[in-house]
């Protein structure tokens, strides 16, 4: 079923790596060596991967050569979450493709590596003409430490790097001036970063956002303020509990925080 193509062949990639033992470690590589279809390969290396199949590593290491883009992604991603230390370089390389999204799988990968020296091939992306790929390697970056070098994308034109940064730079005075931005997506993100922080000296510019125009922005302040334990958050839950758009995840956050008083 593993050669298998579509959804059957995904299926049984899935129960395969839970059921599979170290003895068909060897039977899985052989499927990897001779498939010419390179989403086979890249199935059974994902089943070798998550099968923490270690001594796999060596079979593997050709395939960071692979003609195949999404092959040498998969494969230098298992290389590194088995331990090899070597599949970084390859990865890096494809930082350089032409297709957006072969560059955004690639910072992706790197950020799975636990490898620092790659941060500044993952900052050179931060200029990136795709949003997503700039997205994808502030992600990458901020979990290999590198949340300082995030700062400069809080002012980034597209949304979804914003909000990537946003959870994890860790400096709310660079994180402040978000709350006051055109875009909604970084008002309510930048009240949420900042409860993060636990920055309660900023709580007043958060509640300020209760009276905002939009639901979202409205909830994500509410929640900032009650994870602040900020004076006025559980009625600024309580009244959002009128607003169609917001009653569900309001109920949620109230649950979640046991407010009975809001049981009436």
């Amino acid at each position: 079923l593993l050669t298998e193509s579509g959804q059957a062949g995904d299926h049984a990639a899935w129960w395969l790596h839970r059921i599979a033992a170290k003895e068909d470690v060897p039977t899985i590589l052989a499927v990897v060596a001779s498939a010419k279809d390179p989403a086979l390969r890249k199935r059974a290396i994902m089943v070798l991967r998550c099968m923490q199949a270690t001594e796999a590593i060596p079979a593997l290491r050709p395939l960071l050569k692979d003609e195949n883009a999404d092959v040498r992604l998969e494969a230098g991603l298992a290389i590194g979450l088995l331990g090899g230390r070597e599949s970084a370089p390859d990865i890096v390389a494809l930082l350089r493709a032409g297709k957006a999204g072969i560059r955004e799988k690639a910072a992706d990968v790197l950020g799975y590596l636990g490898r620092p020296e790659v941060v500044p091939d993952l900052v050179a992306l931060f200029k990136d003409p795709a949003g997503t790929v700039r997205a994808s390697a502030a992600q990458a970056a901020g979990r290999l430490g590198a949340t300082s070098a995030l700062v400069p994308l809080l002012k980034d034109d597209d949304d979804l790097v914003r909000a990537t940064a946003l959870q994890w730079v860790t400096s709310a005075a660079d994180i402040a001036p978000l709350l006051r931005s055109r875009s909604r997506v970084a008002r309510g993100g930048a009240a949420l970063a900042l409860a993060r922080l636990g920055a309660k000296d900023y709580a007043t510019a958060i509640a300020a956002l209760l009276n905002d125009r939009n639901s979202a922005v409205r909830l994500a302040a509410a929640k900032a303020l009650a994870s602040l334990e900020a004076a006025g958050a559980d009625d600024a839950l309580i009244t959002l509990l009128d607003d169609p758009w917001t009653r569900d995840e309001a109920c949620r956050e109230i649950g979640r925080r046991g407010m009975t008083r809001a049981i009436p």
